[in-house]
């Protein structure tokens, strides 16, 4: 719990306050009643910064009084000094933001390849193209399509992932997105 001293403006945590009262016997839930008495009101949890940029965050910045209550006040931030800086703090937050996404399409475009090896018991789509140059002709051939997929599959991704760099593609919200585009895994019959 938060408290706020009416005669200054500070905001304390319940255990400070309770600590600048040390000779005082307080019961051990502190009450807005008990608190007037002290001439301290309790700081309530106030809402959430809301209709923020992608690259914003809620930030407190102090107490507000509504309608006669105190609550914790969040803003959007980060809050900055120039416009410089707010520049540059959006510029690496773009460049964190597409080299997450890019590592999070090349995982799960890696895990799709190992899911569809592993439905005919490789252990995954590196074990599934070592096989290419098994005897046995079934082996052989599911080796095949393992390497002609693999490759198709990372061909494409990463050309749409160059088009994204270029700025001729747009940046995918995921790879849900880009799935569609990829060829599909199926065994051959």
């Amino acid at each position: 719990m938060e408290i706020r001293i009416r005669s200054t403006g500070q905001v304390m945590q319940e255990a400070e306050f309770r600590s600048l009262h040390n000779q005082t016997s307080f019961p051990q839930q502190l009450s807005a009643e008990l608190l007037d008495g002290f001439d301290a009101d309790v700081v309530m949890e106030g809402p959430q910064a809301s209709n923020m940029e992608w690259w914003q965050y809620s930030q407190r910045s102090g107490v507000e009084q509504i309608n006669g209550n105190w609550y914790t006040k969040y803003i959007a931030g980060p809050v900055f000094d120039a416009d410089a800086d707010r520049d540059a703090y959006i510029a690496q937050k773009t460049t964190e933001r597409n080299q997450a996404l890019q590592a999070s399409i090349v995982s799960q475009t890696q895990a799709r390849l190992d899911t569809f090896a592993k439905t005919r018991n490789y252990a995954g789509i590196l074990s599934l193209c070592t096989y290419s140059g098994s005897l046995v002709p079934k082996f052989a051939a599911e080796g095949q399509y393992g390497i002609q997929l693999r490759d198709d599959t990372w061909s494409k991704c990463y050309e749409i992932l160059a088009e994204v760099e270029a700025g001729t593609r747009p940046l995918p919200s995921g790879y849900e997105e880009i799935a569609p585009e990829l060829p599909t895994p199926q065994w051959p019959a």
